[in-house]
């Protein structure tokens, strides 16, 4: 995929064959990871019949009626290993001054405030449809200042007048939920 001009109006997107400055927020191309992937099926083929039916026996897709959660479910990231019936998905250890930090990151508000990592320009009303024939935009994800996508604001386009900067300050479900999750270990683990 690729793009030309700066905005809705005055641009499109394309495809071709050329695998250099695809937009970024679609994936021009993905790397395989072979040898893990190798590594793996060599793992499953020396496996026993009875080390294989375990396996399928504790697999949530193999699961026969319903099955709870566990208390504190979302904790870490989660892979497919850590749904099997018997994964141990115990709290991580959270030490008292650990949950202080994230309690004194709240200073004298109720909420806890983070850099923004993706930002928009605010709306301008229709875009103009002059040419553009330009390259600064071809591979971002925003356009011109007309463009409302979201974008890095450390990592604008390179045309005036963008110039890279740190985000706002605001509220990321991301982080609240990191810290609801640390200060409810600590308790939990208390």
């Amino acid at each position: 995929m690729h793009r030309f001009g700066s905005n809705i109006r005055n641009g499109a997107y394309y495809n071709d064959y050329d695998h250099r400055d695809t937009p970024s927020h679609y994936g021009g191309g993905r790397k395989v990871d072979t040898a893990a992937l190798r590594a793996t099926y060599e793992e499953l083929m020396g496996m026993s019949r009875s080390e294989v039916a375990d396996l399928k026996a504790r697999s949530p897709l193999s699961a026969h009626g319903r099955r709870g959660l566990p208390d504190y479910f979302s904790m870490s990231d989660l892979g497919l290993d850590d749904l099997f019936r018997d994964a141990d998905l115990s709290l991580p250890t959270v030490t008292r001054a650990q949950a202080g930090a994230v309690v004194e990151g709240l200073g004298g508000r109720d909420h806890w405030l983070t850099p923004i990592g993706s930002i928009t320009n605010p709306y301008r009303g229709p875009a103009p449809a002059t040419p553009y024939d330009g390259k600064a935009y071809m591979s971002r994800n925003v356009g011109d200042l007309y463009d409302t996508s979201p974008y890095d604001p450390l990592k604008p386009p390179v045309e005036s007048p963008y110039t890279p900067q740190a985000g706002p300050l605001g509220i990321t479900t991301s982080d609240f939920i990191k810290n609801l999750g640390t200060l409810t270990a600590y308790i939990a683990g208390s």
